[in-house]
């Protein structure tokens, strides 16, 4: 949720908001029945800013069950999200109003507190949300769906075992005329298999079948060594900081050049691609990871709050009566 000149409404309205609990809790000083510390929850301001806290909380607390019944038309999903974000803050500073900026008991001390870390983390969450998609946008034009990312990921990895496997007969395979010949003719058939599977596409494949009729008898053992040192690891799990730091990667890559065999170098390229565009993969997967874990902080402690808001509003009214 990006912060912008649509929350404004809110924003004022909070503002008013506050300013309307103070000037209560003002008069309520001033008028002499809060003695030193202001009001009590007890008396009537006291009551009016803690119905008004626990108001503002329970409405943030809708949004959740706003989410799972999205067929009901009880407003847009944008409403319930600025109102959860602005009412929820407002419910912090009414709360202190309410309690005359005093914990009290044990109960209180700990909902307030709790309170506090809601609030600490429900900001760092607009935070992310304000300013991670705008980054995203920048370090990963090659964005999709997340959901998607491991079969991208494993779709990413059979074309690099497939350009690997392009670049020349294996160690073992005698190389002679007729061996090399047979390697070609077997190689093009799997190279019209990867594509009908959708593993490769029509450049793709055109590509390596051109490759493979020209690819060397000798020297594809240090092309495929380095894939997998390096490539396959990377592309599966992940692995290897080195391949994760594009500056480093491209020095890898530099480096390999020198040992590779010029007709090779092509693959070689087309291998640096797939892992640049695995590595804005990794870093998405990440980045989203981090956009929404904090949520398994926010989420429990939201919950406990408004479940301990509840039991502080039973036992209160139960000794006030």
């Amino acid at each position: 949720m990006k912060i912008d000149r649509t929350h404004l409404p809110w924003v004022s309205f909070s503002g008013i908001a506050l300013a309307a609990c103070v000037l209560l809790y003002a008069y309520d000083v001033t008028r002499g029945s809060g003695a030193l510390h202001g009001p009590s929850g007890g008396s009537f301001s006291g009551l009016t800013l803690g119905i008004m806290a626990a108001a503002f909380m329970l409405f943030a607390g809708l949004l959740g069950a706003r989410r799972r019944m999205r067929t009901w038309r009880i407003g847009r999903a944008e409403f319930w999200m600025r109102g959860h974000l602005w009412l929820g803050a407002l419910a912090l500073p009414i709360a202190l109003l309410h309690g005359g900026f005093r914990h009290g008991g044990t109960l209180t001390n700990v909902l307030m507190w709790l309170l506090y870390l809601v609030i600490v983390s429900g900001f760092v969450g607009a935070s992310l949300q304000h300013f991670l998609p705008g980054w995203m946008a920048q370090a990963v034009p090659g964005e999709t769906v997340y959901e998607q990312i491991p079969r991208v990921l494993a779709r990413l990895a059979a074309e690099a075992e497939a350009v690997a496997a392009a670049s020349g007969p294996g160690a073992s395979d005698e190389a002679s005329a007729r061996a090399l010949e047979e390697w070609r003719r077997q190689r093009m058939l799997v190279l019209d298999a990867q594509y009908d599977k959708g593993i490769l596409s029509e450049s793709q494949r055109d590509l390596l079948k051109s490759v493979v009729a020209t690819a060397p008898a000798e020297g594809a053992a240090s092309l495929r060594a380095f894939h997998e040192r390096h490539v396959g690891p990377f592309l599966r799990r992940g692995d290897g900081a080195h391949m994760a730091n594009p500056q480093r990667a491209r020095a890898i890559f530099i480096e390999q050049r020198v040992s590779t065999p010029p007709a090779l170098h092509e693959l070689l390229g087309e291998l640096q691609r797939i892992c640049e565009e695995a590595r804005q993969l990794w870093v998405q997967r990440r980045m989203h990871q981090v956009l929404h874990g904090w949520l398994l902080v926010h989420v429990p402690l939201s919950y406990a709050t408004m479940i301990l808001a509840a039991v502080h509003a039973v036992v209160a009214l139960r000794y006030s009566w």
